[in-house]
């Protein structure tokens, strides 16, 4: 019969191994459940907001007042939402804007409704009044912000270089939003109330565009393209939403599989710690089984007493599985998904909770029952240790210390001595792995986010000319040359931008550029740009897009020229297009694709794109090239970063999350095994000690045990997080897509070598004092 404190200390540890249960079980589903919601947040997101299925642009092509009653009847078309661009200045500070206005109050109240982050949507009879969108924030806009605001007059031209000469409006925002359109086209939007249009706005430069929503999606969008073509403005480009929405597809892809890893290694971590611990649970029966078999107790009653005796263990974890992922789900999904996400707070999961609450319950009372089964068929311990392969040859050349270290290491043979040596090996290997992998996946987005050409961004700025300095596809040669005269500037070139058809597709970016000073290229990541007039590199979208590879032939342009696709390549990124979408042409090829005219000069952009000296202050050249070129240009800017490769950014705390959680598994699971080493082999040590071994030595076994483990999991775990770590950068980088650059994380990788060895000799130093301090007489005694 157990003592009333023994039953109070068997109560405690049931208490404590269900905690211990609920609490991983419970995590494991929240990061799954989080994984779940990533996968989910941009489709509930564009349900909730009624998104647009694709962007019409006829402003594009010079038309900045489109019909749309023709398309509107198309049977294609659910829904037409119009709205308008004004441009102007930000007075007082001397900066550019673009908002956006409802043109017939439909967009952001039946088309693209936002979620309201903050604050309250604008009333549509105050033209006075924005909402902004959450990437704006980081602008220093906020609810109660004030924006003073003058317009272009409906005369003049936003690139001429000349002030705005429209009435000066003071904007207030009264609310922050969240729609899709803040991912896919314009981050941190500043949408102007209706009533801008029929007050300040009326008589200024306004652009037309329009929002579409289709009947079955992004299905129709071939049929959009050539309605829109005939019924509106031939050569009017198209932003297919559903296309685009892979800006942030690739983001979450990679937070959804970073969550998914997460949840396997609580789970995993979990099974390993929880396993021991429930076996050890079960185990108390084990002296008392000659006993109980003497009483008349079969196998199925062995199974079934810790089962019972279990049934504690089971309840506690069920109902803390429940509690944990119900809290732990705030907090879930992460990143992106997060700032995407239209339902954050504290949700259910019921389909992961289900299995996750059935796996406690019956995995706790199945396990058990199988360890008391098997209590029944055990003959006894065995009583010669037999070191494995490794480890008997360490123990025939080495000193008695290294000897015995490795043989605990690496046992032959099950028994009660052993302890968990198996999964701290396991452990360990998975750990450094783990690390190793994130350490290479996180020095590929490091290197990707500090070298933007792997995303198509080849130079450091771009320079719009005046009007006076733009003669067709040239700029005037004293305006290219006054610019490279600037102290840092290497490299100038020409680059020149246009929308027009292609084999039968209107609305496809073709590109040129037209080194003048040095050389500045598109980044290609398949074969080489054009050389000659008859060819042409082609986006990696693109291709698929017009259903041809590198060797086939398309015909390009109003006036049609035939050249064949020598490669693939990044472009400059915009609102109308990403960047692995255009046609990269010869400078020649490009100025013939298009009569002369008016539409076409309004959709040519000439820009001169620079680059400056390699460890030059980009930051410092920047301002002194623009300060130098004053009132001459129209605008400077640097090149915009892609989207993509922005978002990258958000998933950078992934791998090390990931990193850190390995880790901390990989030291449990060796500090777990070497603690145990020391409890279920006292009387080995009592015996050594009895035989001269000095403390010093004691704890020199621990030490190489430790060590001895450590080996193991570099030896396979550095190489294979090596290539697993190259793996995921491949998959993400094609994903994105980048030109993909092998990652070597060499630094990091070797530093892991010394820092698991100190870590593990670290952890051996609790176990360690204790081996040392055991009293052999006192052990012996007792045993």
């Amino acid at each position: 019969m157990w003592a009333r404190a023994d039953v109070r200390a068997r109560l405690r540890s049931l208490v404590a191994l269900g905690v211990l249960v609920g609490l991983t079980v419970g995590l494991a589903v929240a990061a799954f459940s989080g994984a779940r919601r990533t996968d989910t947040a941009f489709a509930r997101l564009r349900d909730r907001t009624n998104a647009a299925d694709a962007i019409v642009f006829p402003g594009q092509v010079g038309v900045y007042k489109a019909e749309w009653r023709a398309l509107r009847r198309q049977p294609e078309i659910a829904q037409i939402a119009r709205w308008t661009l004004t441009f102007g200045r930000m007075t007082g500070l001397d900066e550019e804007a673009v908002f956006f206005v409802p043109a017939d109050g439909a967009w952001l109240r039946d088309v693209d409704r936002p979620v309201v982050v903050d604050g309250r949507m604008f009333d549509a009879k105050k033209p006075d009044e924005v909402v902004v969108g959450v990437a704006a924030l980081k602008n220093g806009l906020h609810v109660g912000s004030t924006i003073n605001y003058r317009p272009y007059g409906s005369a003049q031209d936003d690139t001429s270089n000349v002030a705005p000469n429209g009435p000066e409006v003071k904007l207030h925002v009264v609310g922050v939003v969240r729609q899709i359109d803040e991912y896919l086209f314009v981050p941190g939007m500043v949408m102007v109330s209706p009533a801008f249009l029929d007050g300040p706005g009326a008589g200024t430069l306004l652009v037309e565009n329009a929002m579409v929503r289709l009947k079955t999606g992004s299905r129709e969008i071939v049929r959009l393209q050539r309605d829109v073509n005939k019924l509106v403005a031939p050569g009017t480009p198209i932003d297919n939403l559903h296309t685009i929405q892979r800006r942030v597809d690739t983001t979450l892809d990679v937070e959804r599989t970073a969550l998914t890893l997460l949840a396997f290694a609580i789970a995993v971590a979990g099974l390993m710690l929880v396993a021991q611990a429930l076996r050890r649970s079960v185990s108390v029966l084990d002296d008392d089984v000659p006993a109980l078999r003497a009483m008349g107790f079969d196998r199925s009653s062995f199974a079934m007493a810790p089962a019972c005796s279990h049934l504690v263990v089971a309840g506690i974890g069920a109902a803390l599985t429940l509690v944990t992922a119900l809290i732990a789900s705030r907090w879930f999904p992460i990143g992106l998904a997060a700032e995407i996400d239209p339902d954050r707070g504290i949700h259910a999961d019921w389909t992961v909770l289900g299995v996750g609450l059935a796996l406690v319950t019956f995995g706790v009372l199945g396990f058990a029952a199988v360890i008391g089964w098997r209590l029944t068929g055990t003959r006894g311990p065995r009583l010669v240790h037999r070191a494995a392969g490794v480890a008997a040859r360490v123990r025939a050349i080495a000193p008695l210390t290294v000897g015995l270290g490795a043989s605990m290491a690496f046992p032959r043979g099950r028994d009660r001595k052993t302890g968990p040596v198996r999964p701290a090996l396991i452990g360990a290997m998975v750990g450094v792995l783990g690390v190793v992998g994130a350490m290479t996946i996180n020095h590929g987005l490091n290197e990707a986010l500090t070298h933007p050409a792997r995303a198509g961004v080849t130079w450091d700025a771009a320079i719009t000319p005046v009007k006076a300095d733009r003669v067709g596809t040239e700029i005037a040669p004293s305006r290219v040359h006054s610019i490279a005269a600037v102290h840092d500037v290497s490299d100038v070139a020409v680059v020149g931008r246009q929308v027009t058809a292609a084999d039968g597709t209107a609305g496809v970016q073709v590109f040129a550029i037209e080194p003048k000073i040095g050389s500045v290229e598109l980044e290609t990541t398949k074969g080489t740009g054009p050389k000659r007039d008859d060819e042409a590199a082609i986006g990696p979208q693109t291709a698929p897009q017009l259903g041809v590879n590198i060797g086939d032939t398309i015909i390009v342009g109003s006036i049609p020229h035939r050249v064949r696709i020598v490669g693939e390549a990044l472009f400059p990124t915009d609102v109308h297009a990403s960047f692995d979408e255009g046609i990269w042409l010869s400078p020649k090829t490009f100025a013939r694709i298009e009569p002369a005219s008016k539409a076409t000069e309004l959709n040519r952009t000439n820009v001169v794109a620079v680059r400056f000296r390699d460890g030059a202050n980009k930051s410092a050249a920047f301002k002194r090239l623009m300060q130098a070129q004053g009132k001459s240009i129209a605008s400077i800017a640097p090149p915009d970063v892609p989207l993509e490769l922005s978002n990258l950014r958000n998933i950078r705390v992934l791998p090390k999350l990931l990193m850190g959680f390995l880790a901390l598994l990989a030291a449990a699971a060796v500090a777990h095994v070497l603690a145990t080493s020391v409890r279920r082999r006292r009387r080995d040590f009592a015996m050594l000690r009895a035989l001269g071994m000095s403390r010093r030595s004691t704890r020199s076994i621990i030490n190489l045990q430790g060590t001895a483990i450590a080996i193991t999991g570099l030896i396979f775990g550095i190489p294979l997080g090596i290539f697993i770590g190259r793996l995921g950068w491949h998959l993400i980088a094609n994903r994105v897509p980048l030109r993909y650059v092998q990652p070597l994380a060499v630094v990091a990788t070797i530093v892991v070598i010394p820092v698991a060895l100190v870590l593990v000799n670290v952890l051996a130093l609790a176990p360690g004092r204790r081996a040392a301090r055991l009293q052999p007489a006192q052990v012996l005694h007792a045993e």
